[in-house]
Order: C-alpha cells, then structure tokens, then sequence
C-alpha cells in the first residue's frame, strides 16, 4: 500500500487506498518547544478515511481509531485505561471554538459576533481534532489553504466519535487522495460563505453570527463540528 506524507512526492493515487503520515504537524510547536505537536498516521480507502493515529509525544496522549469504527484516548506515558471518546458534552453553558495558536485572525475570528457567549481554545498541531472529538471544543473553523496530511488522522478520530469534517463548498465529508493533496478545495466564495451562514443558523446561532469573509478563490473552507453539535438537526 502507498503512503504519501509532506515529506514525500505528493501524487495523485489511482486506486484510492493509501496512508497519509505526518511525522511532524505543528512545526511553531516544536521549536518553540511546546507540547503542541503530533505525529499523524491515517488510512484512506475508497478516498475516505478508515483508520487514523494521532500521538502527542511531550503529553504521552494517544488517540486512534479502531476496525470497529470507534475512537480512543490512552495515555501512553503515563499507562492509563484506554476510554472511548464520543465527543458528547451534556449542560454546556457557552460554545467553544477551536483554532490554532497563531489562527484566531481575520475570517476565524469573526465567524462569532463579539457579543456572542463563547470560549475560545488555541490549540496548535491536529489535536484540535482530538478535542472535538473529546467534546472540549464544539466547532473549528478553517478558511485557509490545509493539505490532506493535517486533517485526514484528525478526520477519522473525529468522524467515529460522532462529529465531522465538512467541505463547506460541497456541505459533504472531505474526501482524499486530490490533485495536490489540500483539503476542502472550493472556488466558489459565495457559496461556501453562504453555507457557512446556514449551518451556524441551524444550530441556533443565528443572532451570534458574525460576518463571515473569504478571501481569494485560493481558499478551502472547512468546518470540523463535535458530536454535541451535530445532535442539533444539522443535516450533512
């Protein structure tokens, strides 16, 4: 089986079953010396993500996915019971969006009115989809150019915890295995601004939206949603 990385010549694979690994997602993290880095391993088949490994080295935090289509957390460092993550967070009193360290400008920013009652976690690496997973962080918004070696672990951690990962051009699941391996590719601006409007509305957030403005055709919206969120009637 092929494996494609960042490291590694990016090609388009023919038979659509292959690994995509990340040795290192989150580069500021490590030589800043912080504990936001992972390495990714994921397994794509039929263009969709089936298995994915996502380790966090300085925390000794594990999450996989397994053949029967669930998500764990284990602690490799510390020896913990493995748990099984569903990303359900009951009496949550205000939303949580998830960004990068460096992210929360521009478009991210304002996906939220300012008056709109949420926390903000600034996360580096792909354990921001790990958080979603785990129900610490509802939505992650993402407007810029992403490759499919950050999302597709991530994805699937996400996906059998019960959340998602959404082209917000096509309001379908990411696939993989694309021309130039990004992720989400949309050139379609109004479109993707538009749905990003009714999805939040959908969630009863209608009155907390901010103005949602894309940049140039070269952007690849994608939003990633917990399994809390997608409990509220939001349609795929």
């Amino acid at each position: 089986i092929p494996a494609i990385s960042e490291e590694s010549e990016n090609r388009v694979l023919e038979n659509q079953t292959f690994f995509i690994i990340d040795p290192l997602d989150g580069t500021k993290g490590f030589l800043n010396k912080t504990n936001n880095f992972t390495v990714n391993i994921a397994f794509i088949y039929n263009r969709e993500p089936k298995l994915g490994v996502i380790y966090s080295p300085i925390s000794g935090e594990l999450f996989y996915t397994s053949s029967d289509k669930e998500s764990f957390k284990y602690n490799f460092l510390k020896k913990t019971q493995k748990v099984k993550i569903s990303g359900k967070v009951e009496n949550r009193e205000a939303l949580t969006l998830i960004t990068s360290e460096n992210n929360l400008v521009g478009r991210e920013s304002k996906i939220l009115k300012v008056d709109c009652e949420h926390d903000i976690l600034k996360i580096g690496s792909s354990i921001k989809f790990c958080r979603l997973a785990e129900g610490k962080a509802d939505i992650y918004p993402r407007f810029g150019r992403t490759m499919e070696w950050d999302t597709a672990a991530g994805h699937a951690i996400l996906k059998y915890a019960g959340g998602s990962l959404l082209d917000l051009k096509t309001k379908k699941e990411l696939i993989y295995g694309k021309k130039g391996v990004t992720t989400g590719a949309s050139n379609d601006i109004e479109r993707a601004t538009e749905m990003a409007h009714n999805m939040v509305t959908k969630w009863g957030l209608s009155e907390k939206l901010g103005p949602i403005k894309y940049g140039d055709e070269t952007d690849e919206p994608f939003l990633g949603r917990s399994a809390g969120t997608s409990k509220q009637g939001i349609s795929d």
